[in-house]
């Protein structure tokens, strides 16, 4: 019975998933050492706005840039800044987002400020709301259309649920030099306010519009990475629980711990995700049960 209590904490660490925001960042940050990619197919513009309440303040200058990178070759531009305010540079706004494939961010079911348009709303965790890809296309995620725009078609995806992303470096186009703007050529641009708008992803503190843009070359790429789900994690940790309980020395259930880890963090540069903690409490638990059952 005090065997099965110890097992009961790994497991039930275990079930919980993708929504283990400690599992998320670990991953994310040894996938992105090893695995950042560079983005060939989209890039960001970021808005010099250091608070949500400066963006006002560069909203005037949005209608010469969306012009100017659709003229430059854009094949998407994105604005994923908040335009809810009304502002006096809106009718030239629209009238520049007439000039090729424009896209704006919604919030929830509040208006937009033009049509097309897609939720900027990610899926995250339960805790911290620590960012892991883009909601189910049914939501119509601002990343899915604008992938939809550039591929010329319905967007696809591989399955009916959330979209999880790859790390990937992509191009700054800088606010304030027309001459970089023309790297936009054949490019998605995601406009936004990337100091005033951060996410904390499973890869880091970031930029919003660059999450967008990584979950667009994802899907792309078609480089979707498997993420186990929490019953997977749980049979492992229990697993791993009993080989080091029965392990021959004691101690040695640190090494059971360690090499299960590993070989986690090794599979996920396969594109196989799996939880950490409760491989990592499974040992331990393990190593704590087998002290307590020695005489």
């Amino acid at each position: 019975m005090r065997r099965l209590a110890f097992a009961l904490v790994p497991l039930l660490v275990a079930l919980v998933g993708r929504q283990n925001p400690v599992d998320a960042l670990v991953m994310g940050k040894w996938v992105r050492h090893w695995q950042t990619l560079s983005g060939e197919d989209t890039a960001t513009m970021c808005l010099p706005a250091q608070t949500p309440d400066e963006i006002a303040d560069y909203r005037g200058g949005l209608p010469e840039r969306v012009r100017a990178l659709h003229e430059a070759g854009a094949t998407v531009v994105a604005v994923t800044a908040d335009l809810s305010a009304p502002h006096e540079s809106d009718a030239a706004l629209r009238e520049a987002a007439s000039s090729g494939f424009t896209l704006f961010a919604r919030t929830g079911d509040g208006a937009p400020f033009a049509e097309p348009s897609g939720t900027i709303e990610m899926d995250t965790t339960a805790w911290l709301s620590m960012v892991l890809g883009a909601p189910p296309a049914a939501e119509q995620p601002l990343s899915v259309a604008a992938y939809a725009l550039h591929t010329g078609g319905a967007a696809v995806l591989p399955h009916t649920g959330p979209v999880l992303f790859m790390p990937y470096e992509v191009p700054f186009l800088h606010w304030d030099e027309p001459a970089a703007w023309a790297q936009a050529e054949g490019r998605v641009v995601f406009i936004g306010a990337c100091k005033a708008d951060r996410v904390l992803s499973r890869f880091g503190r970031q930029p919003a519009p660059v999450a967008h843009s990584e979950i667009v070359e994802t899907l792309l790429d078609e480089a979707f990475p498997w993420e186990a789900p929490g019953w997977v994690d749980a049979v492992l940790a229990w697993i791993v629980f009993g080989v080091a309980y029965v392990a021959r020395f004691r101690g040695s259930a640190v090494l059971v711990g360690a090499g299960a880890v590993l070989v986690s963090l090794l599979a996920s540069l396969g594109g196989v995700w799996f939880g950490l903690s409760g491989l990592a409490l499974g040992a331990l638990a393990g190593w704590l049960a087998q002290e307590r059952s020695s005489p």
